[in-house]
């Protein structure tokens, strides 16, 4: 976005570093909601129908008929219902995780001048902070050199 002896402001967007990694990290993360979201649905369907079957069965069995199906109602009930909360514990999971990576999409990837002055070299070096690969530049401000980068 800049280059060699261009005049920059505090605040200013010099570079967006390489995004390719995160967006595939956040299409993976909406996936994961996506799919949480759509388990959830269906347990919650299967929740309510394993509820009436319940209470179908619970009336037959208060007239003495119907134990042993009732049994198995109450057990698929108490199953799904179990289910169900798993399925919201991961959805929000997944939530978090597709929040984490959507915030931080623009954010970590800027390079932003640190301070008024003239960008007198652009020179990509390799270094790792947090695991990934940073570029850094030189920045002057009159009042000395600036390394500076993400």
């Amino acid at each position: 976005m800049v280059d060699t002896n261009s005049p920059v402001i505090k605040g200013q967007v010099l570079a967006l570093l390489d995004q390719a990694h995160l967006q595939a990290a956040a299409d993976l993360a909406q996936a994961r909601r996506h799919q949480a979201q759509t388990e959830l649905a269906r347990l919650q369907s299967k929740l309510t129908e394993a509820k009436l079957e319940y209470k179908r069965l619970q009336t037959l069995w208060k007239q003495n008929q119907a134990r042993q199906e009732f049994d198995s109602a109450y057990n698929t009930y108490v199953q799904t219902l179990d289910n169900v909360q798993e399925a919201q514990g991961r959805l929000q999971k997944a939530e978090a995780a597709w929040q984490r990576n959507a915030g931080s999409f623009l954010h970590d990837y800027q390079i932003i001048s640190p301070e008024d002055g003239l960008v007198l070299s652009v020179m990509p070096r390799s270094a790792k902070r947090h695991g990934r690969d940073r570029e850094f530049s030189f920045i002057y401000s009159g009042r000395g050199f600036k390394e500076f980068g993400n």
